[in-house]
């Protein structure tokens, strides 16, 4: 966390919180009760619970990164509705579940030969690493039947960190750390074939639910990205018409926008209608401080937009050459994009 919380810099009424969230905290040990804190669970609670927030209005309240909110939520299982009721059956059925993928995993990883299994043999040979309390504490007879059954639930049953925490009720960090001290810690890829096998990822719902997290951020503060970006898109809106005919063309000047591209930001998706011939014209406007700006995403955009139809017209400042707060630095980028814009219409008319 960015800063120590407490609650009564919430103004939260403590008699809201049900017994159950105060009990909950108190059955962790000294190690997860310093991690999480007492007035973190029950602001989280509030925010989550009462306030029915959204995760990144949440994080922006406590002074946090959304990541570390969303793993929080895990860490508590307080992630499957903003309906404290509905979430306490969700989670309780998911555990039901979990548990019996667990049952399955200690009988079916003694048939494994790790012979075939490089990740499963690299781990059992650290099976000395692993402390005795450990492992009894969560259930197996042996070091070598609890990493067994931690790969099985991985590579099988495709279980991901947060499941392995919620089942063993420990913190996605802890569970992380001993992963990775074992050698079964999941890649980047790895985790996306988990997710796509396991089909508990809903894409389009995360891509949505995204949207309009986002959309309620921007709202708040009147913003759509950096100063410049904002500038830039309302100039050319008021300028684009000094370069085409206004009684042709109609022009949308948009947000930024991840659902044209995918997964990939349309910083500033255009469209430019023509009334005449009822034909559209769409520029995808990519627009970059040359700090964070690399010529492979460029490229890699620039192909997406091609393929689905839009033009890719990029913008990068120079450092060189600051526009920041610099009207009089932005507007001839600005006026340089609406005659190219007008130069592709003219072309393709």
């Amino acid at each position: 966390m960015a800063k120590k919380i407490k609650i009564e810099d919430f103004n939260i009424d403590i008699s809201v919180i049900p017994q159950d969230v105060k009990d909950l905290y108190n059955s962790w040990s000294k190690i997860r009760k310093s991690t999480l804190g007492y007035d973190f669970i029950i602001i989280l609670y509030y925010l989550r619970f009462v306030e029915k927030l959204e995760k990144s209005e949440i994080a922006q309240k406590m002074g946090a990164q959304v990541v570390n909110i969303h793993e929080r939520l895990y860490d508590v299982a307080w992630n499957y509705s903003n309906d404290y009721a509905e979430n306490k059956i969700l989670s309780e059925n998911d555990l039901i579940k979990l548990q019996g993928d667990l049952v399955e995993a200690k009988e079916k990883s003694r048939l494994l030969d790790e012979n075939e299994h490089i990740k499963l043999k690299g781990a059992i040979q650290k099976v000395k690493n692993v402390r005795e309390k450990l492992y009894l504490s969560l259930g197996f007879k042996t070091g070598e039947e609890y990493i067994r059954t931690i790969y099985y639930l991985i590579q099988f049953k495709y279980f991901s960190p947060k499941n392995l925490a919620r089942l063993f009720n420990m913190t996605i960090g802890v569970v992380h750390s001993r992963l990775q001290a074992l050698g079964l810690n999941v890649s980047h890829d790895e985790g996306i074939r988990i997710k796509k096998e396991q089909k508990t990822q809903n894409y389009s719902g995360s891509l949505s639910s995204g949207k309009i997290t986002r959309a309620k951020s921007q709202f708040r503060n009147f913003s759509t990205g950096s100063k410049n970006e904002d500038y830039f898109r309302r100039q050319l809106s008021n300028m684009i018409y000094q370069y085409i005919d206004n009684e042709k063309y109609e022009v949308v000047v948009g947000l930024s926008n991840t659902g044209i591209l995918g997964a990939l930001e349309i910083d500033i998706p255009i469209m430019i209608y023509d009334v005449t011939k009822n034909t559209v014209y769409r520029f995808a406007l990519e627009y970059n401080g040359n700090y964070f700006h690399t010529d492979k995403e460029d490229m890699s955009k620039e192909i997406l937009s091609e393929s689905k139809g839009w033009r890719y017209l990029n913008i990068v400042e120079s450092s060189n050459n600051p526009y920041s707060n610099n009207q009089k630095l932005l507007d001839p980028i600005i006026r340089e994009t609406c005659e190219k814009i007008k130069e592709i219409i003219l072309v393709n008319n």
